[in-house]
């Protein structure tokens, strides 16, 4: 409570006059009066309420709300991940990835999510949305808004099944679980080594209000909820001018994820060292 000062001035006049009474009868003579002025100060304090709105720091109280899982589980899943033994120095940040106005743990960094989590009464669960390239490891998935993340797996050159694997990610809150919107995938054809022939396969989630495949790796055509595009062996990976250009189903996937693209949210986030709470 603040309190504020006034000073109040009193003043009072005091009136001396002299009066000269004489004989029998009253009669004024030249009165001389004498006028003083007092200047008494005195000093009251009056209380002032002031009204205050304590916000307190989202940071703060998100570092309380995850600092368990850094205590306990973050070196499990940095194992897991096989961050530290491919050199990946990681960082984190908050983020409100299914708009309840609760914030999630992203781990990552300027360039990507490897994995967030959630939070619920103390209990964690953790989801990976992180690509794979062989030979270097993982990498950071794209976050792009409206609860998706887009991450990418490069097998190389293996032939007879799929060097190459994008997959779209909705996080769906009511279920508290991580679904397929939409997978793109090319293999090369395993009778010819030479041509460099490929095939691609597009599905994508007829209903994205269903039931969504949890896993990636567990498709195939027919898969129930999902439409299936296919592009047969043929020359579908092609430059031109030193640029990859994409076919039609590489087309169609690009325009289906910038569907569910925000504008850089990557940009608004804040990222923090593992090590303040390790």
């Amino acid at each position: 409570m603040k309190h504020k000062t006034i000073l109040r001035t009193i003043t009072a006049f005091i009136l001396t006059s002299a009066v000269i009474v004489c004989g029998t009868s009253c009669k004024s003579t030249d009165t001389e009066e004498t006028i003083r002025e007092t200047v008494i100060e005195e000093t009251v304090v009056i209380p002032e309420t002031v009204e205050t709105t304590e916000t307190e720091p989202a940071g703060d109280f998100n570092d309380d709300r995850y600092r368990a899982f850094f205590e306990t589980q973050y070196s499990n899943l940095e194992e897991s991940m096989m961050l530290a033994t491919n050199g990946v120095e990681v960082l984190f940040a908050y983020a409100d990835v299914n708009g309840d106005g609760a914030a999630e743990l992203f781990i990552g960094d300027s360039m990507g999510v490897y994995a967030f989590v959630t939070e619920a009464d103390g209990m964690y669960n953790v989801y990976e949305v992180n690509g794979w390239r062989t030979q270097y490891g993982p990498e950071p998935g794209e976050y792009i808004g409206n609860g998706c993340f887009l991450s990418s797996i490069y097998n190389g050159n293996n032939y007879g099944g799929e060097f190459t694997v994008d997959v779209l990610w909705r996080f769906d809150d009511a279920s508290d679980s991580l679904g397929v919107l939409a997978r793109l995938s090319g293999s090369w054809d395993p009778t010819n080594f030479t041509d460099n022939l490929s095939k691609w396969e597009l599905y994508v989630a007829e209903d994205e209000n269903t039931s969504l495949a949890a896993d990636e790796f567990d498709f195939a055509p027919g898969q129930p909820n999902y439409t299936y595009t296919m592009l047969d062996y043929g020359d579908n990976y092609v430059f031109a001018d030193g640029e990859r250009v994409c076919n039609e189903i590489e087309t169609e996937f690009y325009a289906y994820v910038d569907a569910h693209r925000e504008a850089d949210p990557l940009t608004a986030l804040t990222w923090h060292a593992v090590a303040d709470f390790i």
